[in-house]
């Protein structure tokens, strides 16, 4: 599965502060959208894909071989000769944490198949995350201890192999409860024990979802009714549950599901350019569906809001020139 997302479901949320009362599902494909139109208009991936392509002598010039924006490289294979012996170039790549384009190698004159396995694309960055998880090859979901590190939408890398997460598991119930009534319009809750939850994190009570803004000793300052949830009064000693589970999507990105045991977790991220415009489009999109796609919202009384060009060509014109390949 292609899993090239550049933004999270968290980040656009954060930006329209939309209080988090959209689909996150909803979301995800107006995020999905805005990012494959991006990866289209540069013609390259900005999250690395594994893959084995061929290529033959026809494009080779002399030892040097040219090949598509490559990350970094698994195997080599000319006419069934590995071929160990070669250098990258250009040698600090065609910008900071960019691909090759030029293979050299002294060791075999190219055949007429070869074949190189390795990463693919325009852009190779990853964040830990000081997280580690254990796994089997079929989990399908992925729990941490702080579930405000994760968003829907990332990408993330855990040994060599890419998983997407797409969505929330199961709520884990924390030992704390609910101290006093609170009814549907507070945005201040205490509960017994503060140090249980993290800001960032989601809970819930009863069918009521809230986001945590803040935690002060063993108060929480909270948006009320996120995701849709519908905001609720809940009386004393009401039980919470918090969200630390998630669903992924195994083996993206042309990697492989595999066993892990306390591996170290890290989040792969786009450049921060196309990061910024993956946003902009996903809220435009966004906010002309909310007007029927006609993109005007309001009056002339009260004040008119226009939503259009939710595809822009000058941001997207600076982005491929950031990213253009010049071969060497």
């Amino acid at each position: 599965m292609s899993a090239q997302l550049y933004c999270t479901v968290h980040e656009l949320v954060t930006d329209l502060s939309l209080n988090g009362a959209e689909d996150p599902a909803r979301l995800l494909g107006m995020i999905r959208s805005a990012s494959e139109w991006i990866a289209r208009k540069t013609g390259g991936n900005f999250i690395p894909v594994r893959a084995e392509k061929t290529y033959n002598r026809s494009q080779a010039r002399g030892r040097s071989l040219y090949v598509d924006p490559l990350l970094s490289v698994e195997s080599i294979n000319s006419d069934g000769r590995a071929v160990t012996d070669y250098d990258l170039y250009p040698f600090n790549r065609h910008y900071p944490d960019g691909p090759y384009s030029r293979i050299y190698t002294e060791q075999v004159r190219w055949g007429d198949e070869i074949k190189i396995t390795g990463l693919w694309g325009k852009y190779q960055h990853s964040e830990p995350l000081g997280l580690t998880v254990t796994q089997t090859a079929t989990d399908t979901s992925l729990t941490v201890a702080d579930g405000s590190i994760l968003s829907i939408g990332a990408v993330l890398g855990v040994g060599a192999e890419q998983q997407l997460v797409t969505g929330y598991g199961d709520t884990s119930p924390l030992t704390s409860s609910l101290v006093g009534t609170i009814t549907s319009a507070d945005e201040e809750i205490t509960i017994t024990n503060g140090a249980e939850v993290k800001r960032g994190e989601v809970i819930q009570l009863s069918a009521e979802r809230m986001y945590v803004r803040g935690v002060a000793g063993n108060k929480l300052v909270v948006i009320r009714g996120y995701e849709g949830t519908a905001k609720q009064a809940h009386t004393t000693g009401a039980a919470i549950t918090v969200q630390r589970t998630y669903t992924v999507e195994r083996g993206v990105n042309g990697t492989e599901s595999a066993d892990h045991s306390n591996a170290a977790v890290s989040r792969l991220l786009p450049p921060y350019d196309v990061n910024y415009l993956t946003r902009q489009i996903a809220g435009l999109m966004l906010k002309k569906a909310a007007t029927g796609f006609v993109g005007r919202s309001g009056n002339a009384d009260t004040g008119e809001t226009f939503y259009v060009n939710e595809f822009p060509d000058k941001p997207i014109k600076e982005i491929i020139r950031n990213y253009r390949i010049t071969q060497l």
